[in-house]
């Protein structure tokens, strides 16, 4: 009798461990999975703050654009501070301009060629920018380039 105790005993012992072992690694799996949603929180937060942002921008950009225009046909130090202020405050929120200079390589993914001009030595080089463009974070083209660019002739 007291052998069929001791194994119960021995049993029990062993199906406790058995069961913390399970429960503990339940328990490790729903921190795991926590932590896993707060990072897919944090991740959607910050997306969501970039799309507003750049909805914001997309408005803003024809405005800014005039003042750049107005900027380099009026010489006024008003307008030049303005022009710079508002540029810095885009700039801080990650917001930059695309501004391919000639002979620099064309890219489709920030360039949009609006004229192709034939010439087979300088095929897939910018000839000139007609409008800059606008960047969030290096990863988002908010509004191509818009370039002429050369081309061969096929």
């Amino acid at each position: 009798m007291i052998k069929k105790e001791k194994k119960s005993k021995e049993t029990v012992q062993v199906s406790n461990t058995d069961e913390l072992v399970r429960v503990k690694a339940q328990m490790l799996r729903a921190l795991a999975d926590y932590d896993n949603l707060q990072k897919r929180v944090e991740k959607d937060r910050s997306r969501i703050e970039q799309m507003a942002l750049v909805r914001v921008v997309e408005k803003l950009i024809p405005a800014v654009d005039m003042f750049l225009k107005a900027n380099e046909h009026v010489k006024d130090d008003g307008l030049s501070l303005a022009v710079n202020s508002l540029l810095n405050v885009l700039k801080n929120e990650g917001i930059v301009m695309i501004q391919p200079k000639e002979g620099d390589g064309f890219d489709e993914n920030q360039h949009e060629a609006v004229e192709a001009i034939l010439d087979d030595e300088k095929d897939g080089l910018i000839k000139e920018m007609t409008m800059s463009g606008w960047k969030l974070n290096d990863d988002y083209i908010i509004r191509p380039a818009k370039v002429r660019v050369y081309r061969k002739e096929n």
